[in-house]
């Protein structure tokens, strides 16, 4: 069995529609409480958490960026109790891959709101039975990766081995170093969304405490 693991940053980006109302509320709720809006989103209120904000597009995966790596290491089958042999260390810039800039239809919500979220600490990985070590090959490993226009960062949207697509099995092994939340009016005149057509309404940070350079 192999383990594929990639340590590093996850991007957690959710995009939602709001009205003009609830824009609206959002920015008298910012004056009365005199908080950023990330602060607000972080704790359960009227609008809801910040991964709430999900009806138009929801993004989970690990950012492509020079200090992340790829490990691939062998087990038993079923054999969780030993540490195993990590045999393959990477970047997954090194890897053979795709890209492609992100685009999506937009609803026709009048504004959008898109809360982001960086992860550090483990952020993908999957087993994968049946297979050995001794028939391994980088070659085999392809990358399909996105970038996303307005964090102006590239994700890995899929992971294949052998032409089979590989499934993040989800397990939480990191925390959260930073969160941004825009809203934005986007050109109703333009099918799909990229920064070039936002016209930023409100934004705003928060920065935790990290040695991980963004």
């Amino acid at each position: 069995m192999l383990n594929f693991q990639i340590r590093g940053l996850k991007l957690e980006s959710y995009v939602g529609g709001l009205s003009k109302f609830e824009v609206s509320d959002m920015m008298d709720l910012i004056k009365i409480e005199k908080k950023p809006l990330t602060e607000l989103l972080l704790k359960e209120n009227k609008f809801g958490l910040w991964k709430n904000f999900d009806d138009v597009l929801k993004i989970e995966s690990p950012l492509l960026i020079s200090n992340s790596e790829l490990q691939v290491t062998y087990f038993d089958e079923d054999d969780y109790y030993h540490d195993g042999y990590t045999f393959y260390r990477s970047n997954p810039r090194e890897l053979k891959k795709t890209e492609s800039e992100l685009v999506f239809e937009l609803p026709e919500s009048e504004y959008l709101i898109i809360n982001t979220g960086i992860f550090y600490g483990n952020c993908f990985e999957t087993d994968l039975k049946g297979e050995s070590y001794e028939f391994f090959t980088p070659e085999d490993i392809f990358l399909d990766c996105v970038k996303v226009s307005w964090s102006d960062k590239r994700y890995i949207n899929k992971i294949f081995f052998k032409d089979l697509e590989l499934i993040n099995s989800k397990k939480r092994k990191e925390q959260i170093i930073q969160l941004t939340t825009m809203i934005i009016k986007p050109e109703l005149n333009h099918s799909s969304l990229k920064v070039d057509d936002m016209n930023l309404i409100q934004r705003s940070d928060k920065i935790y405490e990290s040695d991980t350079q963004l």
